[in-house]
């Protein structure tokens, strides 16, 4: 546990400081198993010195030998325990062993991880051995020279002989196994906590820690259980020896006096009385046993004349008595008033030289001198079943308290943290829209309150800074928009070409840009780029390497040498590595001659004579990346009516829900079914293939098209948006007329159109939004084509839906009131233009008539 926390590693001493100083208490510590002195406290000893080092260890050995020398010192189990009673024997040698074997722990440790497990553990129970043999040799000597210095005798000359002693052998062994056990538990424990680490729940971790808790508390108990019983034994012990006392004191005083009476009465001669007497007494304490192996004494003038145990007549009652104190005989032992520490054997007295304990207790009264005498087995006889009874008590109120604290944690605590995780869970993972709601206390009330609180206001600062973003966003689409041509026709003056182009970004702004201006007064320059990657920093790069490009696409550099310089300036302190790729053109659109370079871009499609091809070039490298690189232009001759559709990679790499792309084949078969559109209607009719394709996937990128049509003049197409009521109906024909008188329209076709819009716009306003409370909107929109001029009028209402071309001719009227309501409008609509078509468009009527002139 060299990791662990400072309070783990202290709560862990203390837990085995107690442990030891309990097994002292309840004399678990000394067991005797047949001729074998088990040593028990050497276990935690060692657990402590493996665990957490030397000085550890010293001090649990150091608290353990305290506790063993105040145990011997008050309630030795045997002769052999009073030993410990010498600090050099507990306090010192506990000490020793718990330095010793921190000392070869932190060796055997080394060894075991040189090693590996299996002779790491040869190295550990070889230390236990060591701690074991060092531990019985050390006491061994120490007892012995108490003996020497004392001439005293250990019962059955337990370490007379150390070499070959059976006594000695079995309890090396039983304390190398009792070690060696403990250590190689504490370490599995160790490391199965280690692999543990930083894993707990706070469950398991208030559970441990309720289970240490619970075992300090039990063992505390336990102690202090067992000396409680043991002094109430000890004062049943003093109270029964007393009334033996005094029953023989009583005895003694009656056949006295009726000695006395006798020898009033019978005139007895003195020896006569003196045998009668002698009869008397010598009969009383043998007559009286006390308990089972109690001895009873009773002497008269110091010469013991009657007693429970023969081989004490005629002794001196001082040196029977004396031989089983620490100190010999005193007189003020009469004075105790407790049982007194007595040394005693089954069948005599000798002083250490039996190893049970025994109490006793003398008086005197007159002449007399009493004793009485218990052994401990006797005294304590009731102390084991009272000790199991209180820990069965004890041990099923702390499980009922460790169990009722664990269900207190789970229902009180433990459910309400799981509650508040797992709604935390679910905010973390982006749903701003869950409250923890877990009241069970003030605590949790207070903790819902402040998470609650704090999940509002980063909502709303979400909310705002989402807002806040959305309309920087906004701001910037529009001035990238701005900066791409928008207007179409783009160069109304100029009919030999037709141009248009759009650009879709995957977000709010993209990295895709197309530009076209003219050179000169016959020469168009136009292109379309990608830029690498999408969002704020490729909007930026992309007006960069616009800019750069119209500049010297403008100026008089020969179109490679303008992309060259232009790839140049944009390497200059490109640090995030951005790039772009870009198809750039040049057209003479007097003489039809295309001059274009490809800088790493998709290839374009060209329509020549009703096909189209793939339009192949080497050019060179995308921009921005290489400042060295080279571009290479091609030439290519183009006919009246040719067509380039230019694109960027969103449309071939467009995903659908199958995650297939749009791919280069899909785009061609798409133009090759659509070989007559002109740019404006080709480029809207791609971008509603692509995105039916994706059938709702997001878009992953920016679609950008671009189509010019050389030999053709531009579409031009124009909106108006006005209340549905009559008196809008001027300002919708002269919207119209205007685009009319410009394209020189004849004024008979010019009136009829006029009809026609009238008689489509006044149906509109009278029959679209009947019974609505507002009079709605219409839109009208025209296209102007020429070769041949052709116009296109299409009206749009979002009224009651109504087909016109689903009446049926009307037949002649006889008079204005026999005809339908819209029906003769229609019908002559439909006589004044070249055609005339219908859709619903969602919730939109939408007729469009055209008109060729």
């Amino acid at each position: 546990m060299g990791d662990a926390s400072r309070g783990a590693r202290i709560t862990s001493i203390v837990f085995l400081v107690i442990l030891s100083c309990s097994m002292v208490a309840t004399q678990t510590n000394y067991l005797v198993i047949g001729s074998t002195h088990v040593i028990a406290v050497l276990a935690p000893i060692a657990a402590g010195s493996l665990l957490f080092g030397t000085l550890p260890g010293t001090i649990i050995g150091t608290i353990a030998g305290l506790a063993e020398m105040l145990h011997a010192t008050l309630l030795p189990l045997d002769a052999y325990e009073a030993y410990f009673a010498a600090p050099t024997n507990s306090v010192l040698l506990f000490a020793l062993i718990g330095f010793v074997m921190g000392v070869l722990f932190a060796i055997a440790d080394r060894r075991r991880n040189e090693r590996g497990d299996l002779q790491g553990l040869l190295v550990l129970a070889s230390a236990c051995l060591i701690g074991s043999v060092l531990f019985t040799f050390v006491f061994s000597v120490s007892v012995n020279a108490i003996n020497d210095l004392l001439n005293l005798t250990v019962p059955s000359n337990l370490l007379h002989d150390f070499t070959g002693n059976h006594e000695v052998v079995s309890q090396i062994v039983a304390d190398f196994v009792l070690m060696m056990a403990l250590s190689t538990t504490a370490g599995a424990l160790d490391r199965s906590i280690e692999s543990l680490k930083g894993e707990h729940t706070l469950r398991a971790t208030f559970q441990g820690w309720l289970a240490v808790v619970v075992s300090m508390a039990y063992l505390v108990t336990a102690a202090l259980g067992y000396t409680f019983i043991s002094s109430s034994c000890l004062m049943s012990a003093n109270n029964q020896i007393k009334g033996q006392i005094d029953y023989l004191t009583g005895q003694l005083e009656r056949s006295d006096q009726m000695l006395d009476g006798i020898a009033r009465r019978s005139q007895l001669s003195e020896n006569r009385v003196e045998e009668l007497h002698d009869s008397t007494i010598g009969g009383i304490a043998t007559g009286l046993p006390l308990g089972v192996n109690g001895i009873s004494v009773i002497a008269e003038n110091g010469i013991i004349v009657s007693s429970s145990e023969e081989s004490f007549l005629g002794q001196s009652f001082e040196e029977v008595v004396g031989s089983g104190l620490q100190d010999g005989f005193d007189e003020s032992i009469y004075d105790r008033p407790m049982v007194t520490r007595w040394y005693m054997g089954g069948s005599k007295l000798e002083y250490l030289r039996a190893t049970q304990v025994g109490y006793v207790r003398v008086s005197k009264t007159g002449n007399y001198q009493v004793m009485a005498a218990l052994p401990a087995s006797e005294v304590f006889a009731w102390r084991s079943r009272m000790m199991i009874a209180f820990s069965l008590v004890f041990v099923a109120l702390f499980a009922t308290v460790y169990v009722q604290a664990m269900l207190l944690l789970k229902n009180v605590v433990v459910r309400g943290i799981d509650e508040t995780n797992a709604t935390l869970k679910l905010i973390t993972q982006g749903d701003l829209d869950q409250r923890v709601s877990v009241k069970d206390s003030v605590e949790f009330v207070s903790l819902s309150s402040g998470i609650n609180a704090t999940v509002s206001a980063l909502k709303n600062a979400i909310a705002e800074e989402a807002g806040r973003i959305d309309r920087d966003l906004s701001t910037a689409r529009s001035i990238q928009e701005s900066a791409l041509p928008q207007t179409f026709p783009p160069f109304p003056e100029v009919d030999a070409f037709d141009i248009y182009a759009s650009m879709s970004p995957a977000r709010e702004v993209g990295g895709d840009f197309y530009d076209f201006f003219l050179l000169d007064d016959h020469t168009l320059g136009f292109l379309i780029a990608d830029v690498s990657g999408k969002g704020i920093p490729a909007s930026l790069f992309m007006m960069a390497a616009k800019t750069e490009l119209a500049n010297y696409m403008s100026s008089d550099m020969d179109l490679a040498e303008a992309i060259q310089t232009a790839n140049w300036h944009l390497c200059q302190g490109n640090e995030a590595g951005m790039f772009v790729t870009v198809w750039a053109a040049t057209l003479d659109y007097e003489t039809g001659e295309l001059t274009y370079v490809n800088a790493g871009h998709n290839p374009p499609m060209l329509r020549h004579n009703g096909r189209w091809d793939w339009l192949q070039s080497r050019g060179g490298l995308f921009l921005g990346i290489f400042d060295t690189a080279k571009f290479r232009s091609s030439t290519l001759k183009l006919s009246r009516g040719d067509q380039l559709l230019l694109y960027t990679d969103g449309v071939t790499e467009a995903f659908n829900t199958r995650d297939e792309q749009y791919g280069g084949q899909r785009l061609e078969e798409f133009l090759m079914r659509h070989t007559e559109m002109h740019p404006h209607a080709i480029t809207d009719a791609l971008k509603d293939d692509v995105h039916a394709w994706a059938n709702g996937t997001e878009q992953s990128d920016d679609i950008t098209i671009l189509s010019l049509e050389y030999g053709i003049a531009p579409e031009v197409r124009g909106s108006i948006t006005v209340d549905a009521t009559l008196d809008q109906l001027d300002d919708v024909l002269s919207f119209v007329h205007e685009e009319l008188g410009r394209r020189r329209c004849p004024i008979v076709a010019q009136n009829q159109l006029d009809v026609a819009i009238e008689e489509l716009f006044v149906n509109v306003c009278n029959y679209a939004y009947e019974g609505s409370d507002s009079p709605g909107t219409c839109r009208v929109e025209y296209i102007y084509r020429p070769d041949p001029s052709t116009i296109t009028v299409q009206i749009t209402d979002w009224g009651t839906p109504f087909n016109p071309l689903a009446q049926d001719d009307p037949d002649k009227p006889t008079s204005i009131v026999d005809t339908m309501i819209g029906g003769l409008g229609i019908f002559m609509a439909k006589q004044l233009t070249d055609d005339m078509s219908y859709v619903r468009d969602g919730n939109a009527n939408v007729v469009a008539i055209s008109k060729s002139w």
